[in-house]
């Protein structure tokens, strides 16, 4: 006798749940390379010096740094990257009066006075 109630049985339902489950694992993993890849690239690639000004955070002056390179690239408040070809760049221009270190309105906290 032959048993056609075999293909009762049979379903790709198992084999189509280890498949998304796998897929859902690719997924997971991808993501957290990607997360990882964008942590490297905010740190500066090669960064040899740093120059910081830094004065007294009560005070309301704008005091800006003019750094020029030994190629006479210049970099500035108004010119935040030295040029073409140039290695220097400005990390961000501190604006006196106008604070670069305060807090949101629907944050709590306090603002240490320190301009740099």
């Amino acid at each position: 006798m032959i048993n056609r109630g075999y293909k009762k049985f049979f379903s790709f339902r198992p084999f189509i749940d280890v498949l998304f489950c796998c897929l859902l694992m690719l997924v997971a993993i991808l993501f957290l390379l990607k997360t990882e890849e964008e942590k490297i690239k905010s740190r500066p690639p090669n960064v040899i010096y740093e120059v910081v000004l830094t004065w007294d955070g009560e005070s309301e002056d704008d005091l800006d740094l003019y750094v020029r390179s030994a190629s006479g690239h210049l970099a500035c408040f108004n010119r935040r990257e030295g040029g073409q070809g140039s290695l220097i760049s400005l990390d961000h221009d501190a604006l006196g009066k106008r604070r670069n270190n305060s807090l949101g309105e629907d944050q709590e906290g306090r603002v240490v006075a320190f301009n740099e």
